[in-house]
């Protein structure tokens, strides 16, 4: 049973240019690992000149979507985020008992462990603005919430 009230929330999304810098630093190498496997160390420069262009758009769409797709919201009673699936995943303030850092690449989350029924809620730290999601959740997470230390 979820406490998640959609009325009284605040929704953040993800910094669309931290998750295209992420994308770009996997897709890039990505793509040249690529590029090697199907003509080997003779690179015919004109497709990969052209999937180099291709990529830049294709990344900055994915980004948006990404960031479309993966909302943040934080109320009086807790956190609405995502679970390791991507799924809704809502966690009350008070039923957060551990709180552990992930970090990959430039982006950062905090795993939060829920007392109430063991799941674990992602949250993305790397939200737009970074600076009202950090006074938002300071201002919601009540006093001793294991997540106020993490903010920064």
């Amino acid at each position: 049973m979820s406490d998640f009230d959609q009325a009284q929330s605040r929704t953040f999304r993800l910094a669309a240019p931290r998750v295209f810098i992420f994308l770009a630093a996997i897709g890039y190498p990505g793509f040249v690992i690529m590029m090697f496997m199907r003509y080997g160390v003779r690179i015919d420069w004109q497709p990969f000149v052209l999937g180099a262009a291709c990529l830049v758009p294709t990344l900055v769409i994915l980004a948006g979507v990404v960031s479309l797709f993966f909302p943040i919201s934080l109320t009086s009673k807790g956190v609405q985020a995502q679970n390791a699936w991507g799924m809704p995943s809502f966690v009350r303030w008070q039923d957060i008992r551990e709180v552990r850092p992930f970090v990959f690449l430039n982006l950062r989350w905090l795993r939060l462990y829920s007392s109430a029924d063991g799941s674990v809620t992602w949250l993305a730290v790397f939200q737009a603005p970074a600076l009202e999601f950090k006074r938002e959740m300071e201002r919601l997470a009540p006093a001793g919430c294991p997540v106020l230390k993490y903010l920064e």
